[in-house]
């Protein structure tokens, strides 16, 4: 894998706060090159806060594909 570090790739990713839990984030596709500035608008209570945490490892991978190059 080439990818340069700060580039974010999510392939039909699913997360969820627990592992043992149902996912609360389904089918993510996310393609974020280095040094792309991205904002995320949505409603109140629309998943960006999880997005955020899905991104930075808080939240489990479930399914699907999950890259992060490099540290947050």
């Amino acid at each position: 894998n080439n990818a340069k570090p700060g580039t974010i790739r999510m392939d039909q990713a699913s997360f969820a706060w627990d592992s043992d839990r149902k996912a609360g984030l389904v089918g993510i596709d996310l393609h974020v090159s280095s040094g792309t500035l991205v904002g995320i608008v949505e409603s109140i209570g629309s998943y960006k806060s999880s997005l955020l945490a899905a991104i930075l490892g808080e939240m489990s991978l479930v399914q699907g594909n999950s890259q992060v190059q490099g540290t947050i």
